[in-house]
């Protein structure tokens, strides 16, 4: 969902969100779902990454 993508960059979509961050909600005003989905990109980001690199060093063993 083009909301939820937006999310992920920790963006405040919600008056919840904004509340929670400190920050102001993000108005999209009548913004059609395909442009909120361009405006996301593929919501790969540093929360998403960081995420994947954690879980993929837990995995390590280190060396003896």
């Amino acid at each position: 969902m083009p909301l939820e993508a937006l999310t992920t960059h920790l963006l405040p979509t919600t008056r919840g969100q904004a509340e929670l961050s400190g920050g102001v909600k993000l108005e999209l005003g009548s913004a059609p779902p395909t442009v909120v989905s361009k405006m996301a990109g593929n919501s790969m980001n540093m929360p998403c990454i960081g995420a994947i690199v954690m879980a993929t060093m837990m995995c390590l063993s280190p060396k003896k």
